[in-house]
């Protein structure tokens, strides 16, 4: 039970995921893909204020985040790291939910995750309303590495999990989201709708790394989009709003994403 609420040495877990921030063409976002198995997902979205800042985000561990964006306009992403190593540390949902609970930019984010343990490998993307944004790995009894790279994946400096690398594409898909962060005829609405196709998308939900819902967060704005192939649900700091979704995944039937109607907020 201590384990369970406190997010400390929890089971180990592995997913896909791609992420990446668009900053071109007088746009700034941050966009990500959360592949995962449907029966395993919260698939709740809230709206928090706990103490000093409001945090929007997708609700894990119940009361961690796998993305999310606080009202300073830090915004913050995670993926799998691709090592099957383990070690003694927090939870990566609830050190996104610190992070976005006690920082306001992406200098205070790095400095927290040099000093917070974690007890798995994770690429988290971390964006400011500045646009100042990196990519920091973080693996269990190692140092953090903080890139100034703006895509990741599921693997870090090399492949240590061929069999992982091979059915989730990480390789491919960090090729891909270079090249498209690099083109100079791309355009932003072009690189959100790849995120709805291969090789960033996948419907392998029986393996458990599907692409359950692809979220976008404009920091500068407060604006949250969760965005799938047939629909989009807009959210914000001054729009925030109860709901529910329906989104049917291939050979899975149906998944709900909700709004719950007593989001906790403290004032």
């Amino acid at each position: 039970m201590a384990r369970a609420l406190s997010l400390y040495n929890p089971p180990m877990y592995f997913s896909g995921c791609s992420q990446a921030v668009w900053r071109r063409q007088g746009e700034c976002f941050l966009i990500r893909n959360y592949d995962y198995h449907p029966l395993y997902t919260e698939g709740v979205v809230v709206r928090t204020k706990w103490d000093k800042r409001q945090v929007i985000g997708m609700s894990d561990c119940m009361w961690g985040l796998v993305d999310g964006m606080n009202d300073s306009g830090l915004s913050v992403s995670l993926a799998f790291g691709g090592k099957t190593e383990g070690g003694d540390g927090f939870g990566v949902p609830l050190i996104v939910r610190y992070l976005l609970e006690t920082c306001d930019t992406t200098a205070q984010a790095i400095a927290a995750l040099k000093r917070i343990p974690c007890h798995m490998a994770y690429n988290l993307t971390v964006l400011d309303y500045q646009g100042y944004a990196v990519t920091v790995w973080l693996s269990p009894n190692s140092e953090v590495v903080v890139l100034d790279d703006l895509a990741t994946t599921n693997h870090q400096e090399r492949i240590t999990w061929k069999r992982h690398a091979v059915a989730t594409k990480t390789v491919e898909r960090l090729v891909f989201l270079d090249q498209s962060l690099r083109n100079e005829y791309q355009t932003s609405s072009r690189f959100i709708q790849s995120f709805l196709l291969p090789p960033l998308y996948s419907d392998a939900f029986k393996r458990g790394f599907g692409t359950l819902y692809t979220t976008l967060y404009r920091p500068y704005e407060g604006v949250m989009e969760i965005i799938w192939k047939d629909q989009t649900w807009i959210q914000s700091f001054n729009a925030f709003e109860e709901g529910e979704r329906q989104v049917v995944y291939v050979d899975l039937g149906i998944s709900s994403f909700t709004i719950p109607k007593n989001t906790p907020q403290r004032s």
